[in-house]
C-alpha cells in the first residue's frame, strides 16, 4: 500500500504541512520530523513495525507517518447510519468528511485535506492464513481501522463525539505516558481481528 498510493500520501501529507507551517513560523513541522519518529518505538506492535514500513515504501518521514496515523485522534466528524428496508434489511453506512476546516482550496471549493484524502480511499481485506478476516474502507497509510465488517457476525464505525477526556488531550496524555490506553482506531482494529469475538455483543463489550 505505501508504495502503491505513495504519491498520494505524499500529497496529503504536504497539504497538512502547508497548514501548520505558520504554526510557530515552521518550527512545529521541524519538531515532528525530528522527534515523532522515535515515538515511533513506544507504539505496539503490529503498528510500530508497519508504520515503519510505510514509511519506508512511501518515502514520507517516520515523523511525518506518526503524525498521520495519530490525527483522526485529533479532527474527526464523521456520522454513521443504520436503516432497515421494507424487507427487513440492514444497512449500516457512514460518511468520511474527515478533513474539514482544514485549509480551502478555491479551484475545487472543498476542504484542502478533504480535496486530497479522496485518492487515498481503498478497500482493505485483512486476510490471515489465506482467509478473509474483516474488510475495511480507510485511508492508504493508515493502519488503524475507523470502519469494518467482519462476516456474519458484525459491523464497526468510529464516529466523532467532542470529550475532554478523548481527542487532543487524550493524545497528548498518552504521549506523556499519563495513560497507556491506546488509540481508539487501533481498539476497532483489534477487536475485528479478533477470532474469539464473533458477534456484536461481544464487540460491545470488548470496546
Amino acid at each position: 500500500i505505501g508504495k502503491a498510493y505513495g504519491a498520494q500520501i505524499r500529497d496529503l501529507i504536504q497539504v497538512i504541512k502547508n497548514i501548520a507551517f505558520p504554526i510557530f513560523n515552521g518550527k512545529l513541522i521541524q519538531f515532528v520530523d525530528k522527534n515523532l519518529g522515535n515515538w515511533d518505538e513506544r507504539l505496539p506492535e503490529p503498528h510500530k513495525s508497519e508504520l515503519k514500513g510505510m514509511a519506508a515504501a512511501s518515502g514520507v518521514p517516520l515523523g511525518e507517518i506518526v503524525l498521520y496515523n495519530a490525527f483522526y485522534e485529533l479532527n474527526a466528524v464523521c456520522t454513521a447510519i443504520v436503516a432497515q428496508d421494507l424487507n427487513g434489511k440492514l444497512y449500516h453506512a457512514r460518511n468520511l468528511d474527515f478533513g474539514l476546516f482544514m485549509g480551502w482550496n478555491t479551484t475545487s471549493h472543498d476542504w484542502a485535506i478533504t480535496d486530497k484524502l479522496r485518492p487515498t480511499i481503498i478497500n482493505v481485506n485483512w486476510v490471515r492464513g489465506g482467509k478473509t478476516v474483516f474488510k475495511s474502507v480507510q485511508f492508504a497509510g493508515y493502519t488503524g481501522v475507523y470502519n469494518g465488517v467482519k462476516q456474519n457476525a458484525f459491523t464497526i464505525a468510529a464516529n466523532e463525539r467532542y470529550d475532554t477526556k478523548g481527542g487532543f488531550l487524550g493524545l497528548l496524555n498518552w504521549l506523556l505516558g499519563v495513560n497507556t490506553n491506546q488509540w481508539m482506531t487501533w481498539a476497532v482494529r483489534d477487536v475485528l481481528e479478533n477470532a474469539t469475538i464473533a458477534n456484536y455483543d461481544m464487540a460491545v463489550a470488548e470496546l
